[in-house]
């Protein structure tokens, strides 16, 4: 049985891992998994803590969807703000949402990200 990674040690082996960059989240899971082997993690907790880390820059590839309902970040999970633009009259304008916790923006239409590219700042 495996037993659960610490924050520390994830942070440890992504950054021993990230010599070069890492074009989706399952291949940095497989890599960060065999530096860890007798320790396990998840997908969903291993993009969180390197959302967390300040060395690891992440570059997010986003689609869009048909549904405008948005509450929740798709990949922090914490809340948006509505982020506002001024027209040429001076007016406030919706324009779009940005996320509290890991500065993820959006336009109004909903989008979801669908690629994650990692890489050491």
């Amino acid at each position: 049985m495996r037993r659960i990674a610490s924050d520390d040690q994830i942070k440890n082996a992504l950054m021993k891992s990230l010599q070069n960059s890492v074009k989706t989240l399952s291949e940095l899971h497989r890599i960060v998994s065999k530096r860890l082997y007798p320790y396990a993690v998840s997908l969903k907790r291993l993009k969180l803590v390197a959302l967390k880390t300040k060395e690891i820059d992440i570059k997010i590839k986003k689609r869009v969807l048909k549904s405008r309902y948005v509450k929740n970040c798709p990949v922090c999970g914490s809340e948006f703000e509505k982020k506002y633009g001024i027209d040429v009259f001076g007016k406030k304008n919706h324009v779009g949402y940005v996320c509290k916790e890991c500065k993820f923006s959006i336009g109004l239409m909903l989008e979801i990200p669908y690629r994650y590219i990692f890489s050491r700042k």
